[in-house]
């Protein structure tokens, strides 16, 4: 109910919106590892135990790689893609291995 009928639809709480959606990071890293995570996370599940990409899932199998993005590597749609950490904030560059 606090959420709306729909999660297009405004429910009975006007703040609830705000305090329940997910962010670029979360959404990216189950986008390339298929794992639940959380809000600031990359690369990692929500126990903090870091996952397999697609891209690594492909290099495991011999396939060319490589990450194409038209804003910097840092930003959390395309550093999900290649980054493990639990806060978005940390600094990626010591993330690569």
């Amino acid at each position: 109910m606090l959420g709306g009928k729909n999660p297009w639809t405004p429910g009975n709480d006007k703040e609830y919106i705000k305090l329940n959606y997910p962010d670029s990071a979360g959404t990216a890293t189950t986008l390339y590892t298929g794992a639940k995570t959380y809000n600031n996370a990359m690369g990692v599940d929500i126990y903090e135990r870091r996952q397999t990409t697609i891209l690594e899932q492909a290099a495991l199998k011999g396939k060319s790689t490589g990450l194409v993005t038209s804003v910097p590597i840092s930003h959390a749609t395309p550093g999900a893609a290649a980054s493990f950490v639990n806060r978005r904030s940390k600094d990626l560059l010591d993330t690569w291995s």
